[in-house]
């Protein structure tokens, strides 16, 4: 059984490209690609290192879960959670897909469940072709992507100030899975203190499923990681102990008590936000409430995509864990009014339908042009106003 990890505990986010290129020089090549979606008609402004972040840490998730069909749909949910756009989540999986052929490693090359959703969801958007030709390119250099996206947890420094849900994490402390927990890190020193804070983690409410091991078991293992670093013992202190190890431990149990705080006050955030969604009574406007279908309307009537941008990305945030497919096809509507007002009707294939002032009409590509080429062309071929240049 392995352990259920959150993004802290698969990936640590990087700061710039420049880590990126030494993690693996083929990033170079697909941020190269990337960096083309800034002109038209992608028009992509997203932080590079925000979306290739988030591009590891789904591929090492990816790679660590090996998600099955069901378990494949909340990827794309948490990217639009993370990012804030619904075109993201294409992109992003895109990227993933291409990155994993782009591998010299069998594993994440062979065809699975997961890759064949993303190809089945993805290879019509116009982000496709471009990292397709991406890789491509590397194939023709003979160019393998190295990187095997093993989890990569963040420092012990990071979560000291972070109230981490070991139980879950262990799968209520399961013998395998905490072991498995502890060896994410690679330094002796770091793996002592993971152990001590799972230990410490041991209060009146923990409970220990059993799995061939007991309370003692899992504590003696706990003990045995934690004993070649002494100030990391979650035990109470000896009289005999000098004061230098006891005012380490005041300080880890301060440490302690400041990450658990932290995590009442976001509980009692959403408290509140929850008991004002069902309170009946109106109390100085607290528990006002709008339908989904009210602000998606609103977003919709207004004129400029800086006027709603930050409403979809709240709403897309908010949908993440709650949300049905119809709520997140509702809020993606209004990425869709405002591409379809900004380039018009994009089809791929046939419509049979028209309306108002709009015609067919057949446009044959040369050979080798693809359609989003073919759009780029006729957009600096007119001017604004449409007259011809």
């Amino acid at each position: 059984m392995i352990p259920k990890l959150p993004r802290e505990l698969l990936w640590t986010d990087k700061t710039s490209m420049d880590e990126f290129f030494e993690l693996d020089p083929v990033n170079e090549y697909f941020y190269e690609y990337y960096i083309s979606l800034r002109e038209e008609p992608f028009a992509v402004t997203l932080d590079p290192v925000k979306v290739f972040n988030e591009v590891y840490y789904q591929a090492t998730r990816a790679a660590y879960e090996k998600p099955y069909m069901f378990g494949i749909a909340p990827y794309f949910q948490d990217i639009k959670a993370n990012l804030g756009w619904n075109y993201s989540a294409e992109l992003v999986m895109s990227m993933l897909y291409w990155i994993f052929e782009a591998s010299d490693s069998i594993n994440l090359k062979k065809r699975n469940y997961f890759k064949d959703f993303i190809k089945l969801q993805c290879s019509g958007c116009i982000y496709w072709q471009t990292f397709q030709k991406c890789y491509q390119l590397l194939k023709r250099k003979k160019i393998c992507l190295k990187y095997r996206f093993a989890p990569k947890p963040v420092s012990t420094h990071y979560l000291r100030n972070k109230y981490i849900y070991w139980s879950d994490i262990t799968r209520n402390y399961d013998l395998v899975t905490t072991r498995c927990t502890i060896e994410l890190w690679d330094n002796e020193e770091d793996r002592s203190e993971v152990a001590a804070m799972i230990k410490g983690s041991l209060g009146k409410g923990a409970v220990i499923k059993r799995y061939g091991a007991d309370d003692a078991t899992v504590i003696n293992l706990l003990d045995g990681y934690i004993k070649n670093n002494s100030s990391f013992v979650y035990t109470n202190p000896s009289q005999y102990i000098d004061n230098r190890y006891l005012e380490v431990r005041i300080k880890q149990l301060e440490m302690v008590n400041h990450a658990k705080q932290s995590r009442i006050d976001e509980l009692e955030a959403d408290n509140n936000r929850l008991n004002a969604l069902l309170e009946k009574k109106k109390i100085n406007g607290k528990a006002r409430k709008f339908t989904l279908v009210q602000m998606v309307d609103y977003c919709k009537d207004c004129v400029e995509w800086d006027d709603v941008k930050s409403i979809v990305a709240m709403l897309n945030k908010l949908l993440r864990r709650i949300g049905t497919d119809e709520d997140s096809d509702l809020v993606d509507s209004i990425e869709e009014e405002f591409k379809y007002r900004k380039y018009g009707d994009y089809i791929m294939g046939d419509k049979n339908e028209f309306s108002g002032n709009s015609s067919h009409n057949t446009i044959k590509l040369p050979p080798g042009m693809t359609p989003q080429e073919a759009m780029k062309l006729l957009q600096n071929k007119s001017k604004d106003n449409g007259e011809e240049r």
